[in-house]
């Protein structure tokens, strides 16, 4: 991927937005470092986490910045995509203080609903909370997001890995309400209830998931804080 990732722009871009998928991100980070500006960001929106982490290292703390994004869209072939709801940007700096208000700028002017937090971390817990409880259920059963609502089992389902992820939020450190968070995965779904999810799209289009960075990823933090996530297991790879 890096080998074939040429910007054009080397040492010009102030802000760059990551939406590579999870697995992907290694592979860019250091074609980002060469796009970048001497006080440029890469802004990630991705699924799943530990990708900030990565970026870190290949471009320094102050040099990324992390948030969620719940608007929904799906494709339907090459250059033709389908708009699936409004949502939000939720982000915010890695390194404390850094300052992002060209970002928000930036975003306002495009038109999209952001929001700029001090710390993005919970915010990044509560989006893979929320992926993976909704993004590996609608990928079983291929039921778009407004149809899952619909069905007593997959909302059974999606409550019990709902809560499973507010205890391995605990468990990290980030307190999150139960109730909160199901009222949280409730209102993504009927705003964006005609989408499909990017596992659900991966699955149609038999290309790898990213249940390791979103579900692995929680499972791992199960173990090494000795909690034990039996729905999440069915969904490993």
């Amino acid at each position: 991927m890096q080998g074939d990732f040429q910007t054009g722009i080397a040492g010009q871009a102030d802000l760059a937005l990551v939406l590579v998928k999870a697995y992907q991100t290694e592979e860019i980070a250091g074609a980002l470092r060469e796009a970048l500006s001497v006080d440029g960001v890469a802004l990630t929106l991705q699924n799943g986490l530990g990708n900030a982490e990565i970026l870190e290292k290949e471009l320094g703390a102050e040099r990324v910045a992390a948030g969620t994004c719940t608007y929904g869209s799906h494709r339907l072939g090459p250059g033709e995509i389908a708009w699936g709801g409004d949502g939000i940007v939720r982000f915010g700096p890695w390194k404390p203080c850094r300052d992002l208000s060209e970002v928000t700028k930036t975003l306002d002017e495009a038109g999209i609903v952001n929001r700029l937090e001090p710390n993005p971390r919970k915010a990044l817990w509560e989006k893979v909370i929320l992926n993976a409880s909704v993004n590996t259920v609608s990928a079983l059963t291929r039921l778009r997001n407004g149809e899952l609502l619909v069905l007593p089992h997959s909302v059974e389902l999606m409550r019990h890995l709902a809560c499973e992820g507010v205890e391995a939020a605990r468990l990290a450190g980030e307190e999150i309400e139960q109730e909160v968070m199901w009222n949280l995965i409730r209102s993504v779904l009927e705003k964006t209830a005609n989408n499909k999810t990017s596992m659900l799209q991966d699955v149609e289009a038999k290309r790898r998931t990213e249940a390791e960075a979103i579900v692995g990823r929680l499972v791992t933090e199960g173990r090494m804080k000795a909690g034990s996530w039996k729905g999440w297991k069915r969904f490993m790879p």
